[in-house]
């Protein structure tokens, strides 16, 4: 076997190393990335419940959210309450539609997101 013969084909299998590598790279960023979307399911399913637990669990709140979208009378505590929660609602809408944005969050998930 001549030296040029070699040279190629240590090459080839060089080049094939480094294809391999780099298919295996772009496996693992696949992984990554669909470990990720999972994490922010999960995160925004446990502010939703951890929201609606504390809603639950404060017949107050559920009073001040009910009288504030109705547009009924509130002092100025239960005002403060209401806009804190419905401003904590506003910032879950806005990082959901974020998370959206930045491909987190699928097409179907951002609907049914949207819906509820």
């Amino acid at each position: 076997m001549s030296n040029q013969t070699f040279g190629g084909r240590l090459a080839l299998i060089a080049n094939l190393g480094i294809l391999i590598g780099v298919l295996l790279i772009v496996f693992e960023l696949s992984q990554i990335r669909n470990l990720m979307m999972a994490q922010v399911r999960n995160d925004f399913a446990t502010t939703v419940m951890n929201r609606n637990d504390a809603a639950a669990a404060d017949p107050e709140i559920i009073d001040i959210m009910m009288r504030g979208r109705n547009g009924g009378e509130l002092d100025a505590n239960e005002d403060l309450r209401y806009r804190l929660r419905t401003s904590g609602t506003f910032q879950q809408w806005q990082n959901t539609h974020y998370q959206y944005q930045m491909g987190l969050i699928d097409e179907q998930e951002f609907q049914s997101y949207r819906e509820s």
